[in-house]
C-alpha cells in the first residue's frame, strides 16, 4: 500500500489501556490482563483498475486469517469494506491491520474506522 499512513490517531475509549501510534497504525496492548476483545473495522477502498482488496488484522506482524474483509474493485471504483474479529491480547501485543491488493495495485485507503472493544 502506498502512501505516509493515516493522519489521524486510533483511539479507544480506555486510552490507558492501548498505546497507538498514527505513524504506523499500530495498537499496542498495554495492560497486565490477559484479556478478550472485539474489533470491528471498516473502511472505504479504491485501486486503479480491477481486483480483489484484502485487508486483515496483524497481531505481532502475524495476519490474524480466522476473519478478514474482502470486496471487488472494477473500473477503478471505490466500495466500503467491513469486517469484525473476536481475539485475545496480551501486554504489549502489537495489532494493525494489513491490506492487500490481487493486482498488486497501490490501494487507497479513506473513511477508515477501527472500534475495539475489551471484555
Amino acid at each position: 500500500v502506498g502512501g505516509g499512513g493515516f493522519t489521524s490517531a486510533i483511539t479507544f475509549p480506555i486510552s490507558q489501556r492501548t498505546i497507538n501510534s498514527i505513524t504506523d497504525a499500530s495498537i499496542t496492548y498495554n495492560s497486565k490482563i490477559t484479556s478478550n476483545f472485539i474489533v470491528i473495522v471498516t473502511a472505504t477502498v479504491q485501486q486503479a483498475g480491477n481486483g480483489i482488496i484484502t485487508m486483515r488484522l496483524r497481531n505481532n506482524g502475524v495476519a490474524i486469517t480466522s476473519s478478514i474483509g474482502t470486496t471487488e474493485i472494477r473500473t477503478g471504483i471505490a466500495d466500503t469494506l467491513t469486517f469484525s474479529i473476536i481475539g485475545q491480547a496480551t501486554l504489549s501485543d502489537v495489532f494493525d491491520v494489513e491490506v492487500e491488493s490481487s493486482g498488486a495495485a497501490d490501494v487507497l485507503v479513506s473513511d477508515f474506522t477501527l472500534n475495539g472493544y475489551q471484555f
